[in-house]
C-alpha cells in the first residue's frame, strides 16, 4: 500500500462525516413529532449537520464535547425562531438529544474498543497494511452501526414515553426536567476527567489498563439514558394525572350548570302552571272591570299581563327544555358581544341521547365558538343538526380567521391559550362522540371555522 497514512486519514475522516449524516437525520427524526411542519425539522437538522461541520474542521480550537453542544444550541435557536410557541419544551429537547448523542456514542465507542482489540492486537494479525485497513474499517463502521441501533432505539422510546408532545412545558418544568441531563453530563465530563488524569499521570490507558472499565462505562450510559427516559415518563404521567383533573373538574361543573338548567326549566313549568291556574282568575277580573265601565284599570291590568308573559323566556325550541335553557343562554351571552346567533338545532326524538352528553357538545362548542368570533367584527355563530336514519349531525360554524396549530395524534386543534386546562373541551366533545360510535370533524378557512360532530344513534 502507497502512502498509507493518506488512505487511514481518508477512512477516517469518511467514518466520521458518515456518522454525522446520520446523527443529524436522527435528529430530524427526534424532534419532527413535536414541530408543526416537516419542512422545519429537516431544516433544523440540516443546520444541526452544518454547524457540527464547521467545528470540527477546527476541532483543534475547542473539544468535541463542546462543538456537539453548540450544535444543539444552533439546532435550538432555529427551532424558536422557526416556531415560537414552547419555548422550554425545545431547550429541553436540544438538552436531551445532546444528552443522548453523547451516551450512545460512548456505549459505540467501548464495544469497538473492544472490537478493536480483538481485530488488531490478538496473534493471528497478518500485518498486511490493505488487510488493516479493511480491519478498521470494518472496525469503523460496526461503531457507527452500533450509534445508529442505539440511538435510533432511544429515540423511539423517548417518542413512546413522552405522550401529549404538544403540550406546554413550563420553567418550572423545564427545571425539574434538566436534573437528569445536567448530572449526566457532568458525570460524564468528571469520567473523562479522571480517565485523562490517569492516562497523563501513568501514560497508560484506563482502558487498556482495567479491563472491566469500558463495561462499568457502558452500563453508566445505559443507566444514565434509561433515567432520562423514566423521568420523561413520570413527568407525563403526572401531565396526564393533572389534564384527567381538568377534564373531571370540567365535567362536575357542566354537571353542576346542567343541575342549573334542569332548575331552571323546573321554574319555568311552575311558572307556566301557575299562569294557566290563574288565567280562569284573571279573565273573570277582566270581565268584571269591563262590566263596571273601568276601562282605564282594564288597560292597566292587561298591560300588567302582557309584561308578566313576556318574563316567560320563547323563541328557542329544541323539543328538550334542558337543550332550551342551554341555546337560549348561549344566545344572550353571544348577543352580549354583539354576534349574530342562528339557530335550527333540533334535538332527535324517540332516541337513547342522554341528554347530559348533548349539553357536553352544546355548552363546549358553543363556549368556544363565542370566545373565538367575539374578537372579529360582524360575528355569526350557526348552529344546525340533522337527523337521517340513524346518523345525527350537529354542526357549529362561527367567524374565524386565524391560524390553527394540529395535535397529530389527537387530530384535534391545539389551543393557544398559556393557562392549564384549557383546550379540554374539544376532547370532552370527541369523547361523547366516540361513545356513540360518531366522529369530530373540523374545517376552517375563508373566514371561518366548522365543527361537526356525528352520533350514531340506536
Amino acid at each position: 500500500m502507497e502512502n498509507p497514512e493518506l488512505y487511514y486519514a481518508a477512512g477516517t475522516y469518511g467514518s466520521i462525516l458518515m456518522m454525522q449524516v446520520v446523527i443529524s437525520m436522527l435528529f430530524v427524526y427526534f424532534i419532527r413529532p413535536f414541530l408543526r411542519e416537516k419542512r422545519h425539522a429537516r431544516m433544523v437538522g440540516g443546520v444541526y449537520y452544518l454547524t457540527i461541520l464547521l467545528l470540527y474542521v477546527i476541532s483543534y480550537v475547542i473539544s468535541g464535547f463542546l462543538a456537539y453542544g453548540l450544535g444543539c444550541l444552533a439546532a435550538f435557536f432555529l427551532m424558536h425562531g422557526l416556531e415560537r410557541e414552547n419555548i422550554w419544551q425545545k431547550m429541553y429537547l436540544a438538552a436531551v438529544f445532546f444528552s443522548f448523542r453523547w451516551l450512545i456514542a460512548k456505549i459505540a465507542s467501548c464495544l469497538s474498543a473492544n472490537l478493536y482489540h480483538y481485530v488488531f492486537l490478538l496473534p493471528y494479525t497478518t500485518g498486511d497494511r490493505w488487510i488493516d485497513w479493511w480491519k478498521l474499517m470494518g472496525v469503523f463502521l460496526a461503531e457507527n452501526l452500533i450509534c445508529m441501533v442505539c440511538l435510533d432505539f432511544t429515540v423511539g422510546m423517548f417518542h413512546r414515553v413522552y405522550i401529549d408532545k404538544r403540550a406546554r412545558m413550563s420553567k418550572g418544568e423545564l427545571v425539574i426536567m434538566l436534573c437528569p441531563c445536567l448530572s449526566v453530563v457532568l458525570c460524564y465530563q468528571l469520567l473523562l476527567y479522571n480517565s485523562e488524569a490517569y492516562e497523563s499521570a501513568t501514560g497508560q490507558s484506563s482502558y487498556d489498563w482495567y479491563g472491566g472499565y469500558q463495561w462499568l462505562m457502558v452500563l453508566y450510559c445505559v443507566a444514565s439514558a434509561a433515567a432520562i427516559l423514566v423521568m420523561t415518563a413520570v413527568f407525563q404521567k403526572m401531565k396526564a394525572g393533572i389534564r384527567e383533573q381538568k377534564q373531571a373538574e370540567q365535567l362536575q361543573g357542566q354537571i353542576e350548570e346542567m343541575k342549573r338548567h334542569i332548575r331552571e326549566v323546573e321554574t319555568f313549568y311552575d311558572d307556566m302552571r301557575s299562569m294557566k291556574h290563574d288565567m280562569k282568575n284573571h279573565l273573570m277580573a277582566l270581565e268584571g272591570l269591563y262590566e263596571k265601565g273601568a276601562y282605564e284599570e282594564a288597560g292597566r291590568y292587561v298591560a300588567e299581563l302582557q309584561n308578566k308573559s313576556q318574563e316567560v323566556p320563547s323563541g328557542l325550541h329544541s323539543g328538550n327544555p334542558v337543550a332550551d335553557v342551554i341555546l337560549r343562554e348561549k344566545k344572550r351571552l353571544a348577543e352580549g358581544y354583539g354576534i349574530s346567533f342562528q339557530c335550527q338545532f333540533y334535538y332527535p326524538e324517540h332516541t337513547e341521547v342522554n341528554a347530559f352528553d348533548i349539553s357536553v357538545i352544546l355548552n363546549n362548542a358553543l363556549d368556544n365558538a363565542i370566545e373565538a368570533s367575539r374578537a372579529y367584527e360582524s360575528p355569526v355563530i350557526s348552529l344546525v343538526s340533522h337527523c337521517r336514519k340513524k346518523a345525527y349531525l350537529i354542526e357549529i360554524d362561527n367567524t374565524f380567521d386565524g391560524s390553527i396549530v394540529w395535535d397529530r395524534e389527537r387530530g384535534l386543534p391545539v389551543t393557544t391559550k398559556p393557562e392549564e386546562g384549557h383546550g379540554i373541551g374539544l376532547s370532552n366533545i370527541q369523547r361523547v362522540a366516540e361513545k356513540y360510535h360518531g366522529t369530530v370533524d373540523i374545517t376552517y378557512g375563508d373566514g371561518h371555522f366548522g365543527l361537526t360532530v356525528l352520533l350514531m344513534l340506536a
